[in-house]
């Protein structure tokens, strides 16, 4: 018996990002929440890279279980999936630095600020099968959702305007960095845009949606949307 998807046919059906592959790059606690998500809407066509292994200090705020622990992240997450919804993603063992024949959805789920300059701009910028770049960013209590055209030269502006260093990232307290609430939530918000940006080139959204923004969430329930303008 598989999947049944009749409670959100109606919202968003998977149909409508056939046609697309989804790049996520980081499996950790933003990316394999991303990913649990979009893959429980039925989306198939996720491509995940990672190189690191299931640790114990990962098991609370990401969908690994204890039988993952010493696994390859993508692996266990490609297995999750599977056993979740019946079919497979694509897993790669691996670090990014260029994706060849890039198209698309790239999202973005690292913790180094250098790894997406790096990833973005030698990947997506000015790409024109690029359709959407979704970049997110997480703290202890708050994160955020960049979702952009990267042929865009004033969204790539804007996204630029918000970068910093990683020496500038100062390390939270051990006990203090991501937990599985904050991960959840910003991990939602980015799989929404991808769901978003689908319905409305699928021609199923009249509303007027402002598809590149920045979005600013808070565990306490407050959202900031700062919307830029084509």
């Amino acid at each position: 018996m598989g999947v049944d998807l009749w409670r959100q046919i109606g919202f968003f059906d998977p149909v409508f990002l056939e046609n697309d592959k989804i790049h996520v790059i980081g499996a950790g606690a933003l990316g394999s929440h991303f990913v649990d998500t979009l893959a429980s809407m039925g989306i198939q066509n996720l491509v995940v890279y990672d190189d690191d292994t299931v640790e114990n200090h990962n098991l609370p705020n990401q969908i690994y279980r204890l039988q993952d622990v010493g696994k390859p992240k993508v692996e266990a997450l490609k297995q999750y999936v599977k056993e979740k919804m019946g079919y497979d993603i694509e897993a790669r063992n691996e670090r990014v630095e260029k994706i060849e024949n890039l198209s698309g959805y790239l999202c973005l789920c690292v913790d180094s600020m250098q790894v997406r300059k790096d990833i973005i701009l030698n990947n997506a910028r000015l790409n024109p099968k690029v359709k959407m770049v979704v970049e997110s960013r997480m703290g202890i209590s708050q994160g955020q959702v960049f979702n952009f055209d990267p042929n865009n030269r004033l969204h790539l502006k804007k996204w630029m305007d918000k970068w910093y260093s990683d020496e500038d990232a100062l390390e939270s307290p051990c006990n203090s960095k991501s937990i599985a609430v904050t991960a959840k939530l910003i991990a939602s918000i980015a799989a929404a845009r991808i769901v978003i940006y689908a319905r409305q080139q699928a021609g199923k959204d009249n509303e007027n949606t402002v598809l590149y923004n920045e979005t600013v969430a808070h565990i306490c329930g407050n959202i900031d949307n700062y919307c830029w303008d084509d």
